[in-house]
């Protein structure tokens, strides 16, 4: 195969660099949505990673769902926490049609019965908020026996986030490997 076709059909960077094409958990083709005009400013961030997931580029994430993308957090405060990001991208839950809020609301819990199995833990708390970052995304975090008691029942936000390992490949692939299984097993 050539580098441009190799490049066209996602097996490689332009350094030559063989990528494997993002695994999907379930077939494409979810739910119509309702188109939404949004500022490109607003979703600027979101919009970006909804990008380089499509081109395969996004280390973190873990793979396409049919409401959006699986992606694992970019601050591991508590190993196993993921986003899923809606594609195409929408500035909240009520921009989507009835359809589309099933389909998003179900992948995320998906994504929740995912993050129990290969993490153990105790149970998973579930947030979409949009304040800082308006596109759709919702955050699914495991939540641990071994958390200290005043810990576990605050909200994640209250842990020091700047001191939280960062995801890293060489550290959070083989979670990311086992949560790519754990969801296609779910399809």
């Amino acid at each position: 195969m050539d580098e441009q076709s190799r490049l066209s059909e996602g097996h490689g960077d332009a350094h030559g660099a063989l990528r494997p094409p993002m695994p999907e958990c379930e077939p494409r083709g979810s739910p119509t949505r309702q188109s939404h005009e949004a500022s490109e400013n607003h979703l600027a961030s979101i919009s970006e990673r909804v990008e380089q997931a499509r081109a395969g580029t996004l280390e973190s994430a873990v793979c396409r769902m049919p409401s959006g993308w699986a992606v694992m957090g970019d601050a591991q405060v508590l190993e196993g926490y993921c986003v899923l990001i809606a594609d195409p991208v929408v500035p909240n839950l009520n921009a989507l049609d009835e359809a589309g809020r099933a389909r998003f609301l179900v992948d995320m819990t998906v994504l929740g019965d995912a993050i129990l199995e290969v993490t153990g833990a105790l149970r998973i708390n579930y947030e979409i908020l949009g304040n800082a970052d308006p596109g759709l995304h919702a955050h699914v975090f495991p939540r641990f026996a071994d958390e200290t008691p005043e810990r576990r029942r605050m909200p994640v936000w209250f842990y020091d986030w700047d001191v939280a390992p960062r995801f890293d490949p060489a550290v959070h692939g083989a979670l990311r490997q086992r949560l790519q299984e754990a969801l296609a097993r779910r399809a």
